[in-house]
C-alpha cells in the first residue's frame, strides 16, 4: 500500500525547497541530512564555492554509493541462492 502524498519543506545547503512525495517524513529527513552532510564534506574540501557544482558532485557521490550498495545486495542474493542450492543438493 502506498503512503499518501505529502508536501515536505526541506533545506538543502541553506536553500529552502518544497517537495511532494509519498515517502515517509523520516525517510525524507534522513535523505536531507545525508545530502547536507555530503555537500558539507565536499564544500569543505573544494577550492571553489559554486553551489550548483558542489550539489552535482554530491549527487554523483551519492549515486556511486547507491550503485555500490546495489552491487553488494546482488552479490549477497547470489551467495544466498548458491547456499540454498548446496543445501538442497546435500539433502538429496
Amino acid at each position: 500500500m502506498n503512503m499518501p502524498v505529502k508536501k515536505h519543506a526541506i533545506t538543502i545547503a541553506d536553500e529552502y525547497y518544497s517537495m511532494i512525495s509519498d515517502e515517509p517524513e523520516t525517510v525524507i529527513a534522513e535523505a536531507v541530512v545525508q545530502l547536507n552532510e555530503t555537500i558539507g564534506a565536499i564544500a569543505g574540501q573544494a577550492n571553489f564555492v559554486d553551489k550548483k557544482r558542489i550539489a552535482t558532485l554530491a549527487a554523483l557521490q551519492l549515486s556511486v554509493q547507491l550503485i555500490q550498495v546495489k552491487n553488494q545486495l546482488t552479490a549477497i542474493e547470489r551467495a544466498q541462492r548458491e547456499i540454498v542450492c548446496a543445501i538442497d543438493q546435500a539433502n538429496l
